[in-house]
């Protein structure tokens, strides 16, 4: 049984390539990345690995096809292959979804246009199933007429239906356990990872970064470890730590507020739903049944710094939101009060 074992003093002795700060998901990938070049590298993890960022996701893998609208086509194959990498690598935690989009004769949304832009996306993707076990692959895209898609999500808003496009996605419904299993992956070859261990100062040489101090928040003690190379991954962290330990750069680090909601209320479909309010300026929210709950986003707000606005989005701002989702799901009768759970991220956009 593959371990990560928790080794903080010991690890002092060894000289790395590179030290990675911050466990969620990109952490933790580069962490693999690095081990399988011959890296010598270790991660480093202020809380637990992917209770941050990662764990407040909407849990899914997009296959790129929200960027062929802006035909930018290197995004896009670079979103099908990361989705093919983990239906390929993770087929017991990550899987297929159909993903619903109903029409109403409307702007770019029609029947026409999203059938052609279906046809582009299996026509660009011929290779998204290569290594993937049959059972789950991505099938292609298709147009259905209005009775299939009343069939298919029977709250649909009927009034001007033309039909809806159904393609393909993936979903990680346990974000979390992806990450342990990329971390474990990783010091099966030899990486090193520890969590709750924060980065207290940098180590420099001639103002040459040659590591990093620690401090092990279970005991206390504190610990040096060298590397060559130090990297941010700290995600909405990433400004602040790069303003204390270097220089920060405030047109990399954008900060921004999203969120996800999960309603105590089950999914309208068994299909993940792409609905769009009649309204201006209205945006397309994602529903989709995660644990058999109605998982919804996601939200935006701006955010001067990355820890504005609490814990939680403002009320006027969730109802709002709710709002929103009865325009495009009146059965589903949301409430305030039908809220379970505002999975809260602070990000910051490059």
């Amino acid at each position: 049984m593959i371990k990560i074992l928790r080794n903080p003093e010991t690890l002092q002795n060894e000289d790395f390539d590179i030290i990675i700060v911050g466990g969620g998901i990109y952490g933790a990938m580069l962490l693999l990345q690095a081990v399988q070049q011959d890296q010598r590298v270790l991660l480093v993890e202020k809380g637990d690995f992917g209770w941050q960022t990662s764990f407040n996701s909407l849990r899914i893998i997009h296959g790129g096809l929200r960027y062929l609208q802006t035909l930018d086509i290197l995004r896009y194959r670079e979103s099908v292959a990361e989705r093919q990498w983990f239906l390929s690598n993770f087929p017991d935690l990550v899987k297929p979804m159909p993903c619903l989009m109903p029409l109403y004769n409307k702007g770019a949304k029609r029947l026409s246009i999203l059938k052609v832009a279906l046809m582009l996306n299996d026509l660009l993707s011929t290779t998204r199933n290569e290594g993937v076990y049959a059972s789950h692959s991505i099938e292609d895209g298709r147009i259905l007429n209005a009775l299939e898609t009343r069939e298919k999500f029977p709250g649909v808003n009927e009034s001007g239906l033309d039909g809806a496009a159904l393609w393909y996605d993936a979903h990680a419904p346990d974000t979390h356990r992806v990450i342990m299993e990329t971390l474990k992956w990783a010091c099966s070859m030899g990486g090193h990872s520890l969590n709750y261990v924060e980065v207290i100062d940098v180590l420099k040489s001639s103002n040459t970064i040659t590591g990093v101090r620690v401090k092990d928040l279970e005991n206390g003690k504190t610990y040096e470890y060298k590397s060559r190379v130090v990297i941010n991954a700290t995600g909405p962290s990433s400004s602040s730590f790069a303003s204390k330990f270097d220089r920060d750069l405030p047109e990399l680090f954008r900060p921004s507020k999203a969120w996800n909601v999960l309603f105590e209320k089950p999914a309208p479909s068994e299909y993940a739903l792409a609905l769009t309010p009649d309204h201006k300026h209205a945006q397309t929210y994602f529903i989709h049944p995660w644990k058999g709950r109605l998982f919804a986003g996601t939200g935006h707000s701006p955010s001067n710094s990355l820890s504005d606005g609490g814990a939680f989005p403002g009320d006027e701002l969730l109802e709002s939101f709710v709002r929103d989702l009865n325009l495009v799901m009146p059965e589903s009768n949301l409430t305030m009060d039908s809220i379970e759970h505002v999975f809260l991220r602070f990000t910051t956009c490059v």
